[in-house]
């Protein structure tokens, strides 16, 4: 029962962390972005949507489902290590689904920011959610 409540905890934490001011302008400033460009730049969105219609979109699923599988072995390998920091005494390792949320959200700060935040934001996470340092 205990890493039930453990999960709702790192969820709710999770949602607390993602929509906060400091994501959401970002966000809204991106799509401002994105909407004026597209009506500045001329795009020729039916070419676009010709070519996007003609292709296979198996190998786009296969993509998609291959690039997030990695995510689960990634956490299993920051699980170990993790595991592997933890020998000494600190408590159970995380789980491996939780280790994955964690990289996946250090991926996305990574994408968003520059200087390879997502490792730091990662290290800054985990901490948090688990009161260590």
């Amino acid at each position: 029962m205990p890493n039930v409540l453990a999960s709702l905890k790192a969820n709710q934490s999770l949602k607390r962390r993602l929509l906060t001011p400091k994501t959401g302008i970002p966000l809204v400033a991106l799509i401002l972005v994105i909407a004026l460009l597209t009506n500045k730049v001329d795009i020729g969105f039916s070419d676009t949507w010709e070519h996007i219609t003609t292709l296979n979109p198996w190998w786009y699923v296969l993509a998609f489902v291959s690039h997030y599988t990695t995510f689960v072995f990634r956490g299993a390998r920051w699980r170990a290590l993790i595991a592997n920091a933890h020998r000494h005494g600190g408590g159970p390792p995380p789980s491996v689904a939780y280790a994955g949320r964690v990289i996946l959200m250090g991926w996305f700060v990574n994408s968003v920011t520059w200087f390879r935040m997502g490792d730091a934001y990662r290290a800054y996470a985990y901490a948090s959610d688990t009161n260590t340092s």
